[in-house]
């Protein structure tokens, strides 16, 4: 075997094991205990699917969350504007179709 097959067979040993232990601590890294910005609730639609999400706007007492909403997927017909309101972003009530 020639010096630059015995360096090149070294050089895969050594890149497969740093390889092999990179992936156990990345498996063995444990899971921040409290990650304080991801949502504890989450916003579902009654039926069908949503998208685009808005940032809730306050008003009068509530929380107005605005969204796209398609009523026939995967066609393009139906796609409107929905809103949802909430006092206490936990419980939401379907407002409906705000804009067509």
């Amino acid at each position: 075997m020639s010096s630059t097959t015995s360096g090149l067979r070294l050089l895969r040993i050594a890149f497969a094991a740093v390889l092999v232990l990179a992936s156990a601590a990345v498996g063995s890294t444990p899971a921040p205990a409290a990650v304080t910005y991801r949502a504890q609730y989450h916003f579902t639609v009654p039926d069908h699917w949503k998208n685009d999400p808005q940032r809730p706007v306050y008003l009068n007492g509530k929380f107005h969350y605005y969204y796209l909403y398609n009523a026939d997927y995967p066609n393009e017909v139906g796609t409107a504007w929905r809103l949802a309101t909430t006092t206490d972003g936990v419980a939401f009530a379907d407002q409906g179709i705000a804009a067509p």
